[in-house]
């Protein structure tokens, strides 16, 4: 697969515009009495990892079915080998989302009403322990060519006594770029994640593109459910934000779409990849694949059937079988009739100078509180690095001496 790359506020397969058209696949525990899924934040499983390949075998055919070329995970483990699931999902042409950061501590809620101070020290949130599981991470997956991006998880920004932990947030920006340029290789673009905030949005942006390369994001993602069918370009407030968002010449898609508020039609699709949005945005990621009892899943797991006392039939599907939810079908429409447009009724060709953009930081005011004052690691990058180094040569070593043994 060729690697996609940034250039001014856009992403490139070779030297096509490149637009994502992905869903976010975060499957779960499942709850060993009911046989269903587990919807918390501690029970997130890795998508990727080897005891999962033949689960993720199941799913790439409806991948395919659904016309992605990208989906967007959370939560890999990096004690884990991802290496025969990047390659599975490289053989049927999917790109890899993969974000970091998702086990940042925050500050806690207050207490008794009080209001939180919010200019509180970030170094406190930006610990070790995170960032060894996130550069290894990026250490492993960095050199797969469908590694799309890395994406640092800022979506705890939820309210203005929040606001400082966009420090941390670009501090990991930082220092995986740092990191991406002490090993060499490939460098994938790094960017950060959002949730969608009235109030807030604009200065996220600004904050997190404004500044040096070596520390601003390479593009911004956020969350958007503002679309609620029946709507259009105007009602949803997409032309608004379209406008708004224009101004800054990043790469940009949507983190996640698809509120279920009304009955899921999927009108947005065919407006998310026209030239109304893709002026600004490359396409986005469905929220979600998996139905986690929060009616935004795509697709069930099948629990197994058994009868009740009363004779009815209890549960949905063979055990472990997907079973496409209604909304599926009206899903893979709209993507068929994208995936049948012409460049010219897909986008048009400008491209804004995001390299020789600097931004300015928004006034520390306000709703606003973070600043341009990065926390620091307790260790150095190139400590952090040198570890990694070693621990791939200690893996070397023993790989050779199975070898050996295995052959002996």
């Amino acid at each position: 697969m060729e690697p996609i790359h940034t250039k001014g506020n856009h992403f490139y397969r070779g030297n096509s515009r490149f637009l994502i058209k992905g869903i976010s696949y975060i499957p779960r525990h499942i709850d060993p009495e009911n046989h269903r899924s587990i919807y918390s934040s501690d029970t997130i499983v890795d998508a990727l990892a080897d005891d999962r390949l033949e689960e993720l075998k199941r799913d790439i055919p409806i991948f395919q079915e659904l016309g992605l070329n990208t989906i967007q995970v959370t939560g890999l483990d990096p004690t884990r080998s991802h290496a025969k699931a990047m390659h599975l999902l490289a053989e049927a042409g999917i790109y890899v989302l993969v974000e970091i950061g998702h086990k940042i501590k925050t500050p806690a809620a207050s207490h008794a009403g009080r209001r939180m101070d919010p200019n509180f020290d970030t170094s406190r949130y930006y610990t070790l322990f995170v960032m060894r599981r996130a550069f290894r991470i990026v250490d492993q997956l960095a050199d797969h060519p469908n590694l799309l991006a890395f994406t640092a998880d800022a979506e705890m920004i939820t309210s203005p006594d929040m606001t400082k932990m966009a420090e941390v947030c670009r501090a990991a920006v930082r220092d995986v770029k740092t990191l991406l340029q002490l090993r060499g290789g490939r460098r994938p673009p790094v960017g950060v994640h959002t949730s969608d905030i009235a109030g807030l949005e604009m200065s996220m942006l600004q904050y997190f593109t404004a500044g040096p390369a070596e520390s601003r994001v390479d593009f911004f993602a956020k969350d958007c459910y503002s679309w609620a069918s029946p709507s259009d370009f105007q009602m949803s407030g997409w032309s608004s934000m379209v406008e708004a968002y224009g101004r800054f010449p990043v790469p940009m898609f949507l983190a996640e779409f698809g509120t279920n508020i009304n009955e899921r039609k999927w009108d947005e699709i065919p407006c998310l990849y026209s030239p109304d949005m893709t002026g600004v945005y490359s396409g986005g990621c469905v929220y979600t694949y998996f139905e986690h009892g929060n009616q935004y899943g795509i697709a069930e797991i099948g629990e197994g059937f058994s009868v009740g006392e009363d004779g009815e039939t209890i549960g949905i599907g063979e055990r472990g079988e997907r079973v496409k939810k209604e909304e599926f079908g009206r899903l893979k429409e709209g993507l068929r009739m994208v995936g049948e447009r012409t460049s010219e009724q897909l986008f048009t060709e400008e491209v804004k100078d995001y390299e020789g953009w600097t931004g300015t930081f928004p006034a520390v005011q306000g709703s606003w509180h973070a600043t341009a004052n990065l926390p620091d690691l307790p260790a150095s990058v190139e400590a952090m690095y040198e570890e990694i180094w070693k621990e791939r040569e200690e893996q070397v070593r023993g790989g050779v001496q199975q070898l050996g043994i295995e052959n002996s």
